[in-house]
């Protein structure tokens, strides 16, 4: 099992680093009208999504039915990452469409800038959960 620190920065602190700079990549491509930037904003969400996938398989986020752990919680978490591992598919199909010069790939970039704007705001949502493991006690219990 991975420290309670290390996952939280792998799942609070780096996902909203990689959001905000894909964001601002996406927001600085359009001022500058340079695709480069945008490029590299989908790039970074694929490497975020493929970061997702990593942390989904490799199990280190604790089973809900993990004792002392908050199911709702855990099930709140799991749908962030797979919003995240989407979002990073979402961007390695408009690298492609980019790459065969198609006029749809504006599409694909707002789409991924607001799908990103969402998964932001629903990483901020998600600082109230608690990675510690608290025992069951018969007072625990009486509180449920």
């Amino acid at each position: 099992m991975i420290s309670t620190e290390l996952l939280e920065v792998l799942l609070r602190s780096v996902p909203q680093y990689f959001l905000f700079a894909i964001l601002g990549l996406y927001i600085f491509s359009w001022v500058e009208k340079k695709k480069l930037f945008a490029q590299l904003a989908e790039i970074a969400a694929v490497i975020l999504g493929g970061l997702a996938f990593m942390v989904l398989k490799s199990k280190m986020i604790p089973a809900p039915e993990t004792e002392g752990i908050d199911y709702e919680q855990i099930k709140t978490l799991i749908s962030l990452v797979i919003m995240i591992m989407l979002n990073g598919g979402l961007a390695l199909i408009a690298l492609f469409v980019r790459y065969s010069k198609s006029k749809i790939s504006i599409f694909f970039s707002i789409a991924i800038f607001v799908f990103s704007i969402f998964i932001f705001f629903k990483t901020t949502n998600n600082a109230n959960v608690n990675f510690e493991l608290t025992p069951k006690t018969e007072q625990n219990e009486k509180a449920d």
